[in-house]
């Protein structure tokens, strides 16, 4: 299917694996590290295969804004992969505001219902995170924010391995409660305002519906 056609009536993806590309160490775990691993678990807890959005595995000539906001649009879950880069790159904030949109939209990570659609994972620092991102509950994979065969080979990795495994678990479960697909808002970034640096607080004006 083209990533140019109309969303369908159903979820195409179990998880939105949402990080910062840009700058540091985060992509290399991501797609090196965490992914694959998280895949292997949830394919132990889950009926069917688990389908997880990465940006790296789109279609070479795929224009790469529509295909984030279809992948967001068809996703049930997100995991955010949080480090200060995260919160200065325009692209990743629309995907968390974006999945933040909807929670508002279906009372979900509130009073009604804690859970929220969100699984934030800290991957490094916590003090440059946005207001809302701070009072989340995140599991902390600072012990584990490390690349190369090195890491893979030492005794740190089981510890790491339990981790995710665990993470998966909630995934699971979570999944489960996802409410039916609708028409859901997507954020973009607008390049023509947006901000050096992410506000804490007030109106995300350089936003806009996709």
């Amino acid at each position: 299917m083209s990533v140019d056609d109309e969303p369908t009536d159903r979820y195409e993806y179990d998880i939105f694996l949402s990080y910062c590309r840009r700058s540091g160490s985060a992509q290399e775990w991501v797609t090196q590290q965490f992914c694959e691993l998280l895949e292997k678990f949830l394919g132990d807890l889950m009926p069917t295969a688990p389908r997880i959005y990465l940006d790296t595995r789109m279609e070479t000539g795929s224009r790469w804004p529509d295909h984030l906001r279809r992948g967001l649009s068809l996703s049930k879950l997100m995991v955010a992969v949080w480090n200060v880069p995260y919160f200065y790159s325009p692209w990743c904030l629309a995907e968390w505001y974006t999945m933040q949109q909807r929670e508002r939209l279906l009372d979900f990570a509130g009073a009604g219902n804690p859970d929220g659609l969100v699984i934030p994972l800290r991957y490094a620092d916590g003090d440059h995170f946005d207001a809302e991102a701070r009072v989340r509950t995140k599991t902390d994979m600072q012990p584990w924010a490390r690349i190369g065969p090195a890491f893979s080979a030492s005794a740190d990795y089981n510890d790491f391995e339990r981790c995710v495994r665990n993470l998966a678990e909630e995934l699971a479960d979570r999944l489960r409660g996802v409410p039916p697909w609708q028409e859901w808002p997507v954020l973009i970034p607008d390049p023509q305002v947006v901000p050096d640096a992410p506000p804490a607080r007030g109106p995300k004006t350089w936003l806009g519906a996709a």
